[in-house]
């Protein structure tokens, strides 16, 4: 099943070395498993020849891409999660890179809610752990499931899925209020089920589950 959120192995990517440094050395101090790369070329050297739980990795860099990279990871190297770090990312830069293969999450650096990143990295080696149990179950016989969200829909009654698909479909909490007949409050309050039920970090994550199924 992989290692402990303790002991994490985990690789950042990023050409900014003052990001790697602040970064690892924070990791570093928790009792993770850091290693770093300058650039996406020399991390798939290392994972050729390491196995990590999570990559950290900036979107934008000289040469291959954090896009390019996940693509390469998602195809060779599962059930390793990739976060992405960028200060230059929009909404549809974070939609794009969890759409684009699946990357588990999106935040933006410099970072300085760090118990914020705790949480993502917790969450990501979460997922990579039901991976890794699905794919034994699947290897045994088991019914398959997409392992992008196995059994994810049942989780949700209909309201649920019918603010779900709003969701994806483009509306903000406001608008979907309104078509609902609810007030923002109260949608707001059912995202925060939904993204509970999903276990998705938050908005992004629910957005491309959404738009990747059929909700009617």
């Amino acid at each position: 099943m992989g290692r402990s959120l303790e002991n994490m192995a985990l690789l950042l990517v990023d050409d900014d070395q003052t990001q790697l440094d602040a970064l690892s050395g924070w990791l570093g101090a928790f009792g993770h498993q850091v290693v770093t790369a300058v650039d996406a070329a020399f991390a798939l050297t290392l994972l050729e020849t390491n196995q990590f739980d999570v990559i950290l990795t900036d979107l934008a860099m000289p040469g291959m891409s954090g896009l390019q990279l996940l693509a390469i990871v998602k195809e060779r190297f599962f059930p390793t999660q990739v976060v992405f770090l960028s200060g230059q990312g929009t909404m549809d830069d974070a939609i794009a890179a969890l759409r684009e293969g699946g990357a588990y999450d999106f935040l933006r650096k410099p970072v300085y809610d760090f118990q914020q990143l705790h949480q993502v990295l917790k969450g990501a080696l979460h997922r990579r752990q039901q991976l890794v149990l699905l794919d034994h179950v699947l290897a045994q016989g088991g019914k398959q499931t997409s392992p992008e969200m196995p059994g994810w829909l049942a989780n949700l009654n209909p309201s649920e899925r019918e603010t779900l698909r709003l969701l994806g479909a483009g509306l903000d909490n406001r608008a979907i209020a309104d078509r609902l007949g609810l007030s923002p409050k109260t949608i707001g309050n059912r995202l925060t089920r939904i993204f509970q039920k999903l276990d998705v970090p938050g908005r992004s994550q629910a957005i491309v589950l959404a738009q990747g199924a059929d909700l009617r």
